[in-house]
């Protein structure tokens, strides 16, 4: 995951941007993996390129853990501007958020974000469950 998002910053060339990344020690099967690798891609990219315009320097954090009770939680926040209120996950008619919505469900998850103070999205999906297969 740090790899992912060290990649990410190198090439979207954001000095003044910093990232961290924290996970537990959860094992995900192929399907599940792929998935949070490509939501995570789409997520921090975003930040990268909306979160801190111009020159504005701040950071982003990836955390992946999982609960007691096989919860999985990702979450990628960071402290740029903030998404406008008006935004609608649903409604978006961008590509990659349409992709994270599609994964979101294909994983049986759940998925919220915060604008308060930055952007904080959180996506939450049982371990357990098998992911829905697309036709």
């Amino acid at each position: 995951m740090l790899s992912l998002c060290t990649h990410l910053r190198r090439a979207y060339g954001r000095a003044g941007v910093e990232i961290t990344a924290a996970s537990d020690d959860v094992t995900l099967d192929m399907d599940r993996a792929v998935s949070c690798g490509l939501i995570i891609n789409e997520l921090v990219s975003n930040a990268f390129k909306h979160a801190f315009p111009g020159d504005r320097s701040g950071s982003i954090e990836v955390r992946f853990n999982r609960s007691d009770d096989g919860t999985c939680i990702l979450i990628v926040g960071d402290n740029g501007v903030g998404m406008p209120e008006q935004f609608d996950f649903i409604e978006t008619r961008s590509l990659g958020l349409q992709l994270v919505r599609d994964l979101v469900e294909q994983l049986h998850g759940n998925f919220s974000i915060d604008r308060n103070g930055g952007t904080i999205c959180t996506l939450t999906f049982q371990s357990g469950r098998n992911v829905r297969q697309t036709p």
